[in-house]
C-alpha cells in the first residue's frame, strides 16, 4: 500500500468527480503546460517501403478520427512521420495525474505542496484528495525525470496504434512517463486510459482517505460568489465527516512569524452554521 495525492481545480467538474468517486482521463494536449511530456519520435533510416507502411498506418488512423486535430503529414519524411505520431499519442491517450510526496509515507502528515496547489488547484482555491492505493494492482506508472527531451524510435512507438485505437500500455517504454527534471519535485504517478474515460476510484485500487480544502477555498463564499455545485460538494464532505468515512481538512496559512510549517491543518466544522460563522475570517478556524 502507498498514499497518492491528486490536486483538483475549483470547478463543478472537480466537485462531481469526487462526489461520484470517479477519475477522469484527460488528453495530454489539454494540459496547461505545453512542455509537459514533451518528447521526440525519430526514425532510424528504415527502408522506403517500411516508411511507406508507417505513413499508411498513420494516415488511416487520422482518417478514422476526422474530429481530432492531429498534425497531418504531407510527405514520407522522417520528421513528418514522427510529428504526426506524437500528435496522435497526445490527442488520444487519456492521463490521470497523482503525486506521492507524503512525509515518510505517513498519511497523517501529507506533504501538501504550495507550488502544486497553486498550479493545479486554481491558486489554492481548489482542493486535493489523499488516497490509499493498492500498488499490487500496477494501475499507475511512476514518472521518470531527465535533463533533456527523450527520444523514441518510430518503429518501437507506432505499435501503440491498434486499428482505430491507441494502446499506450502495449509499449515497452511509455513516452508519457518521462518529464523534464524541473518537475522532479512533483514525484508524479500516472494512470492511462482512453480520453474521456471515467473510472471509479476502486477500479484503480484507490480508497479516498482525506480531502484538503485550499487556503482560499471559502473566498467566494465570503464574497457571495459561490455556486450551488460548490455548496453540494460541501454537503457531501459534511456527510463524509459525519459518517467518519474520510477526514476533511481546511488548510490555512501560518499567521505567526514563529510558525515554520507550510500550512496549518484544521478539521472542517461539522455543520453549515459553524462554517458560515467562520467564512469571512478563515483564520478563526485555528
Amino acid at each position: 500500500m502507498m498514499n497518492l495525492i491528486r490536486y483538483y481545480s475549483n470547478n463543478e467538474y472537480s466537485y462531481k468527480a469526487v462526489i461520484n468517486g470517479e477519475v477522469y482521463f484527460s488528453p495530454v494536449s489539454s494540459f496547461n503546460d505545453p512542455m509537459d511530456s514533451q518528447f521526440v519520435i525519430l526514425t532510424g533510416g528504415e527502408a522506403i517501403k517500411i516508411e511507406e507502411d508507417y505513413m499508411s498506418t498513420i494516415k488511416r488512423f487520422i482518417e478514422q478520427h476526422p474530429q481530432k486535430k492531429f498534425y497531418k503529414p504531407t510527405k514520407n519524411d522522417p520528421f513528418e512521420l514522427g510529428r504526426a505520431l506524437e500528435s496522435i499519442i497526445k490527442e488520444c491517450v487519456g492521463v490521470a495525474c497523482f503525486t506521492c510526496i507524503n512525509i515518510n509515507n505517513n498519511e497523517s502528515r501529507p506533504r501538501i505542496s504550495p507550488a502544486m496547489f497553486s498550479h493545479y488547484g486554481s491558486h489554492q482555491t481548489g482542493f486535493c484528495c489523499s488516497f490509499e492505493y493498492d500498488d499490487s494492482l500496477n494501475e499507475f506508472e511512476k514518472v521518470s525525470y531527465y535533463d533533456e527531451f527523450k527520444h523514441f524510435s518510430i518503429e518501437k512507438t507506432i505499435g501503440c496504434i491498434k486499428g482505430d485505437k491507441i494502446d499506450i500500455k502495449s509499449l515497452q517504454k511509455n513516452p508519457l512517463t518521462f518529464k523534464h527534471i524541473d518537475w522532479q519535485s512533483e514525484q508524479e504517478f500516472r494512470a492511462f486510459n482512453s480520453v474521456g474515460k471515467k473510472l471509479k476510484f476502486s477500479d484503480l485500487g484507490l480508497k479516498l482517505k482525506s480531502v484538503y480544502l485550499g487556503p482560499r477555498f471559502f473566498y467566494d463564499f465570503a464574497q457571495n460568489n459561490a455556486n450551488h455545485h460548490k455548496k453540494e460538494f460541501i454537503d457531501y464532505l459534511l456527510k463524509l465527516k459525519l459518517n467518519n468515512e474520510t477526514k476533511v481538512i481546511f488548510l490555512n496559512t501560518p499567521i505567526s512569524n514563529n510558525d515554520n510549517s507550510l500550512f496549518r491543518f484544521n478539521n472542517l466544522p461539522s455543520t453549515w452554521n459553524e462554517i458560515l460563522e467562520k467564512l469571512i475570517n478563515p483564520h478563526k478556524l485555528l
